[in-house]
């Protein structure tokens, strides 16, 4: 079967100045890679390489980094297999699914959490056997949640949901319990009546950043104990890939302090400080779409890992892809195909994939949208990695 191996574009350093500077975990990128603004407008999307892709039935990726199926939307309660009551369109809740994962991280813990309207939200146990529906939802059910992120703040732990049809964003605590909603921005250009609807949100420092990406194109913080919008606002509409303005700001992740943002429009994966500086941007392959771009450690390394809505351009597959980025080199490692090598027959789009780790084991939950479904992706752990885990502690 051919392969198509994506080698992304280096990372940018940009001379002028609204970049800021470089943070120590650009510190492998030399300095001679310095680019123009102009250079930066134009710099190309990720080339395929004409290469033999040898793939085992049941399994999909490319070297250490290859996932098999681990769990099916069969696990999900069934409740979520019933009609849709606020679309008026016959989908199942499961198929209008729209939104993305919360994983709560601290020591003891591991649940992963998710929204399904027409039903609410769900909790996926530690070890993935139980997936349960939260009773204390109930009230956001109406709503599209369109991602999640998990925090603690002020010694608690807090989940916030934007609704990209409520034109809010709700925080609950990990019962589905709400805690407070966070309304429309009260800040320009919302201030002057400027369309809102929230998309994504990550947490900073007390401060919620949320990304408007389906109406007019800003980032902007909220302080969550002043209950106050800081006033701090970016961003904005762009006509082509551009740093600090957006086709799509999709989706938002937070990593050593920097701000991440998934460029949907226009592949492009930006990188921010909390200043609004505008720091890195690389691409993605050309149409893919990345809908969101997740952080996970393995063997001390970091990858990214971003949901593509869109086939890549070029490709003959029937369904989108999901990219495995080496955060040192920014090239895409692994390429693992749901509906084309896993036959998860509904994953034509991919909205939202969150890796998790414990061990040597990378689980990819895994949501698809229109038609909208849920997996969880294990993977397959190489007989070397296998022996270290069994090998006794004194001996590592």
């Amino acid at each position: 079967m051919p392969n198509h191996i994506f080698v992304a574009a280096p990372l940018l350093t940009l001379t002028l100045a609204l970049t800021g500077g470089h943070g120590d975990h650009h510190s492998h990128h030399d300095a001679d890679a310095s680019l123009t603004i102009d250079a930066v407008l134009a710099l190309p999307q990720n080339r395929a390489d004409a290469a033999e892709r040898r793939v085992e039935e049941g399994r999909s990726g490319d070297g250490d980094l290859v996932f098999e199926v681990a769990v099916r939307s069969d696990r999900l309660p069934e409740e979520v297999f019933a009609k849709n009551p606020f679309t008026g369109d016959g989908r199942t809740i499961l198929e209008c699914a729209h939104g993305g994962f919360a994983y709560d991280h601290r020591a003891g813990r591991g649940e992963v959490y998710w929204a399904l309207q027409g039903a609410g939200v769900l909790r996926v146990s530690a070890d993935h056997t139980v997936v349960e529906l939260l009773d204390g939802a109930a009230e956001l059910a109406q709503f599209n949640l369109h991602n999640a992120t998990f925090f603690e703040h002020g010694g608690a732990g807090r989940i916030a949901w934007p609704a990209n049809d409520g034109a809010r964003v709700f925080v609950t605590d990990v019962d589905g319990k709400l805690v407070t909603t966070i309304g429309r921005p009260t800040v320009e250009p919302y201030a002057s009546g400027a369309d809102y609807r929230p998309t994504d949100a990550a947490y900073l420092d007390g401060e919620l950043w949320i990304t408007d990406g389906y109406a007019s194109k800003y980032v902007m913080s909220y302080d969550l104990d002043a209950n106050a919008w800081t006033g701090v606002v970016f961003g904005g509409p762009a006509d082509g890939p551009e740093p600090g303005k957006f086709g799509t700001n999709h989706g938002i992740t937070i990593r050593d302090g920097l701000i991440w943002i998934a460029g949907r429009q226009y592949a492009r994966i930006h990188s921010y400080r909390p200043t609004t500086e505008f720091v890195d941007m690389f691409a993605m392959p050309e149409g893919s779409k990345p809908c969101d771009f997740e952080f996970f450690v393995l063997h001390d390394e970091l990858y990214g890992v971003a949901a593509s809505l869109n086939v890549a351009d070029g490709s003959e597959d029937s369904g989108a892809s999901i990219y495995v980025v080496e955060m040192k080199t920014l090239r895409i490692v692994s390429t693992i195909k749901p509906k084309d090598e896993l036959g998860l027959e509904r994953f034509v789009h991919l909205h939202n994939v969150f890796a998790t780790v414990d061990g040597n084991r990378v689980s990819l939950f895994c949501q698809a949208w229109n038609p909208g479904d849920f997996a969880v992706l294990s993977r397959v752990v190489p007989a070397a990695d296998a022996d270290s885990e069994r090998a006794p502690r004194d001996a590592r």
